[in-house]
């Protein structure tokens, strides 16, 4: 089971400036910009992380916005729970064995109080095309210099902690043993969903009263309750694009469709209360995802020990991942997509690559400390890597970094209907429910 309570984000440690200042950063494929907190910045949030001394860096040279203008340029970067104000700056960055020059970076000199979290800033894995204003994404700098053995990153996740490798990992050898999905856009790390499938393994019911509360005399009386055997497998028409956002905890959903996934699971309306039994006996989805021709879709599966989270106790209990709040069509699939399973993203070609999950080494993983892999320098052979154990914290602050003004740049037909279809082995009911925009209707 992922435990959210203690699986919160990628963090890891980066140096900036000359001699050089340890951040804790969170390593975030759904956002473009390199962050951290400044010691100009008087928010009271800025003084619990650590701060970037910019006097003290010998090597610091602020972006200027002009010819005659001395003032840093200031952006303010809104997120989906908190906003940054940074000027932008270019400094040493030293990751592991890499050491780049004049790299491109945010002092935050403004916070809210919702950055309150462990880590001191953000490090922005998407694409520039996202990026503030005279920034570039570290990775594609990089990538750029040609100091990259590959122009990728991957993520791994599995209950023994996480790893990021940058560059192609030691143990993948050829790109072929990976499934690979094309990007809809060069922007976000999204991809597109072709309907989901729902496979169950044990027996359901689902409640599909059209009273979210289920527990009046009312809405027994309105109750609309199917029993379906182990084995069934039902067909969710769910089209729309995909982000795939390491700084997410959750999978936001479109909201109608949050509600209809949390009750074939079992869950609350809004997935916050679940049983957590459901871990083991809750159905798998199995996303159809991929591109225009037939040969270019894939199934990713995702299970009930990915998507029950919390650490089954009777006193933290257990949660739905499947949480409402996502745009029409839009879908932020968090780190319950990335546990179990190796994700490769390739800058080069604008694609995402899913390999079965390799055992983590336990020796290899510590909480904090970075221990990084350098066979040979940064040349064509070099290989660097960061593994390390996702961050604690008590909340999750960055429950969305989701964008929703960027995420309008990915195109999609809005009017795309979402069906519900129920398909069963050897056994035909005659109905078809119409709930609100979803037609639920069970075949064979």
């Amino acid at each position: 089971m992922y435990d959210p309570t203690t699986t919160l984000f990628y963090a890891g440690h980066i140096s900036l400036g000359t001699p050089p200042q340890k951040f804790l950063v969170n390593f975030d494929s759904g956002s473009a910009d390199l962050w951290v907190p400044s010691m100009r910045c008087q928010s009271p949030t800025c003084k619990i992380h650590d701060q970037f001394n910019p006097d003290a860096s010998t090597t610091r040279w602020p972006r200027r916005l002009g010819r005659g203008k001395t003032r840093q340029a200031r952006v303010n970067i809104e997120y989906g729970t908190g906003m940054v104000a940074i000027e932008s700056t270019q400094d040493t960055l030293k990751w592991g064995s890499i050491t780049a020059h004049n790299v491109t970076f945010g002092e935050a000199v403004k916070m809210t109080s919702d950055f309150d979290a462990q880590f001191d800033g953000l490090f922005g894995m998407a694409f520039p095309s996202l990026s503030s204003p005279g920034m570039v994404p570290p990775l594609f700098a990089l990538a750029q210099r040609n100091m990259l053995n590959a122009n990728q990153f991957s993520f791994s996740l599995d209950d023994g902690g996480g790893r990021l490798d940058i560059g192609r990992p030691p143990h993948i050898s050829d790109d072929s043993m990976a499934t690979w999905i094309k990007l809809v856009q060069p922007h976000f790390w999204a991809v597109k969903i072709k309907d989901i499938e729902v496979f169950t393994r044990h027996p359901t019911s689902i409640d599909m009263s059209l009273n979210e509360d289920t527990t009046s005399a009312a809405s027994a009386q309105h109750s609309q309750i199917f029993h379906l055997p182990p084995h069934t497998r039902l067909q969710l028409k769910a089209q729309g694009i995909g982000l795939f956002d390491s700084g997410t905890t959750t999978i936001l959903c479109p909201s109608s469709i949050a509600t209809y996934i949390n009750r074939i699971i079992g869950a609350s309306d809004n997935g916050l209360r679940v049983d957590c039994s459901k871990s083991t006996t809750g159905p798998t989805f199995r996303f159809k995802i991929g591109g225009s021709q037939p040969e270019e879709e894939h199934t990713i599966s995702i299970g009930p020990h990915q998507y029950i989270l919390g650490d089954g106790t009777p006193t933290h209990g257990c949660m739905s991942a499947f949480q409402p709040g996502g745009p029409k069509n839009k879908w932020v699939l968090g780190l319950p997509f990335f546990a179990n399973r190796t994700l490769t993203f390739d800058i080069d070609e604008g694609r995402i690559g899913f390999r079965p999950m390799q055992k983590l080494a336990p020796k290899l993983i510590s909480q904090y400390t970075d221990v990084y892999e350098d066979n040979g320098g940064i040349s064509d052979t070099s290989h660097n890597v960061l593994r390390d154990s996702p961050a604690t914290i008590a909340r999750n602050i960055f429950k969305n970094t989701y964008r929703e003004n960027q995420a309008d740049m990915v195109g999609f037909d809005n009017d795309a209907q979402t069906c519900y279809h129920q398909r069963t082995v050897n056994h035909v009911l005659a109905i078809v429910l119409v709930l609100t925009s979803a037609t639920l209707a069970v075949v064979v």
